[in-house]
């Protein structure tokens, strides 16, 4: 996942963990948090990257293959010569009563 992230993420995110590991050393939870936050900033921005750029290259996948048209599945191929039918079933009480 490394090579999804760009140089600017990760320069932020490498920051953001020195900064929080040096807050971490103190006593100063006040600190530690806002730092704790500026991490989960950073990650979640990259994550964003991330899942943004995976969507594209999706998109991009569907079209090249075709699936991303016009045409949608409904149920039913286009040239379904399937002829709907009602059925009985005979002697079903006698097999029972067979057992």
């Amino acid at each position: 996942m490394k090579e999804k992230i760009s140089d600017e993420d990760k320069e932020s995110i490498e920051k953001a963990i020195k900064d929080l590991r040096e807050a971490l050393s103190s006593d100063d939870i006040d600190k530690i948090k806002e730092k704790t936050e500026d991490l989960s900033k950073a990650l979640q921005k990259a994550s964003t990257a991330i899942y943004q750029q995976a969507a594209q290259e999706a998109a991009a996948q569907q079209q090249q293959t075709g699936s991303g048209g016009d045409e949608k599945w409904s149920g039913h191929p286009s040239d379904d010569k399937t002829i709907d039918a009602d059925y009985k079933v005979k002697d079903d009480k006698v097999k029972s009563d067979d057992k």
